[in-house]
């Protein structure tokens, strides 16, 4: 299983997310997993509030305020789940 690493993003991708109702404010860096894997998250899920069913992807957002995982559309061209980890 490959997943993507960011904990730098440029403002036109950040402006993206943002338009696909992702919290870009005060994140610490986002892991990006595409949705071929869609197996290693739950059915039924909100494209809001995702847990993964797998733990060590869980285990991979270790913010110090709130981790979120997001169903994107388009992050660098690609579809899948988001997982963004934030600061207080």
């Amino acid at each position: 299983m490959n997943f993507e690493f960011y904990d730098n993003v440029d403002m036109d991708e950040l402006n993206n997310l943002a338009k696909q109702k992702v919290d870009i404010d005060d994140w610490d860096y986002m892991i990006f997993f595409e949705a071929k894997y869609i197996s290693k998250f739950p059915e039924g899920w909100s494209r809001f509030s995702i847990e993964p069913d797998n733990y060590n992807i869980q285990r991979l957002l270790s913010g110090s305020s709130d981790n979120r995982w997001h169903l994107v559309e388009d992050f660098m061209g690609k579809k899948g789940f988001l997982g963004v980890a934030y600061h207080a």
